[in-house]
């Protein structure tokens, strides 16, 4: 839609020497609720005309987001399993009892999205089968832009304060890490470099698995789960590590039945290093199933327990889960 204009300020007269920069303040205005949630957002700043006037304006668009949680779900609703893959992961997230912030990426579009401000970042995938739409917006692989705002996430993270990445989705290890697959998606740099994951194949058992999944490191994923999805990634960590260390990868689940596979891969990977945690599971969240009646409080089955065992990984590495609150001492 057309822009209207809610802001404007001028400045009293400035003069400038030859290559001499000014930084000038404004004060802004103050957005509504609604603005900010539904609004997108252009500034214009212009200096008045002198010998080279095509660079007298310069223009930034961005929307505004609001951190209430230091979790943010990242969804697509451009398809109905993304609404799914969703709808499965913040209804554990409440089953845990752990809050969340959420943004709907696929209504950006080619806009850049800051998810730095956050702590963990769980990343829900679209259609699996919409890898190649749209160039891959929204769907069950990662556009360009996608992989530079994740990637400028994990680059955020400090000693001090580490980033966190959660990553589910069946087919994002097949699109962005198999150099076999004929597509413009592949981006075997964000896969290898920063989930620290390989793809070794889209299947298993060659097909549809409806199986088990094992968790490999007992102090977070101790239980056997099922999985039933289409196809679910067959992944491995890049490098082997010591168990302990700065550096450190591993598997996060294993699958019961892999005839077609090798023996050293799995369906889930983990990796840690001094500033950034990160999980990747090679199957979406809704695929897994959910014991009814179900378990009681944390130990529930499928998306909740899969999930708990990233969080419980996460923050027994320095990650955040929760919102930091300070409290007045006297």
């Amino acid at each position: 839609g057309a822009y209207t204009t809610i802001y404007t300020s001028t400045t009293s007269p400035l003069s400038f020497e030859a290559n001499e920069t000014k930084t000038v303040p404004f004060t802004g205005p103050a957005l509504t609720a609604a603005q900010v949630q539904n609004g997108v957002f252009r500034v214009t700043v212009s200096v008045p005309n002198d010998q080279n006037n095509a660079n007298n304006a310069a223009q930034k668009v961005f929307r505004v987001l609001l951190k209430q949680q230091a979790i943010l779900v990242s969804y697509t609703s451009e398809a109905a399993f993304g609404l799914k893959n969703r709808d499965s992961v913040t209804a554990a997230l409440r089953r845990l009892g752990i809050g969340y912030d959420s943004l709907d990426r696929s209504s950006y579009g080619s806009t850049a999205v800051d998810y730095t401000p956050w702590w963990t970042l769980i990343w829900s995938s679209g259609d699996p089968s919409m890898a190649l739409t749209l160039g891959g917006l929204g769907s069950g692989a990662l556009t360009f832009q996608e992989t530079q705002d994740v990637e400028r996430y994990l680059q955020a993270g400090q000693t001090y304060a580490k980033k966190s990445l959660i990553m589910a989705g069946q087919n994002i290890a097949f699109y962005h890490a198999f150099a076999g697959v004929s597509n413009s998606i592949t981006d075997t740099e964000f896969m290898h470099t920063y989930l620290h994951t390989s793809f070794r194949a889209n299947s298993p058992t060659g097909g549809a698995y409806n199986g088990l999944i094992q968790g490999k490191q007992t102090d977070y994923w101790m239980f056997t789960d099922n999985l039933v999805s289409a196809s679910p990634d067959v992944v491995a960590p890049t490098f082997t590590t010591p168990l302990v260390g700065t550096e450190v990868t591993g598997y996060a689940y294993a699958y019961v039945t892999h005839p077609t596979t090798p023996s050293d891969s799995g369906a889930g990977t983990t990796y840690i290093n001094p500033k950034e945690n990160t999980v990747f599971y090679g199957f979406d969240w809704s695929d897994l199933s959910q014991t009814t009646p179900s378990e009681a409080g944390n130990l529930t089955s499928g998306t909740t327990r899969v999930l708990r065992g990233a969080l419980d990984f996460i923050s027994s590495h320095s990650g955040t889960i929760l919102p930091v609150e300070f409290t007045a001492v006297a």
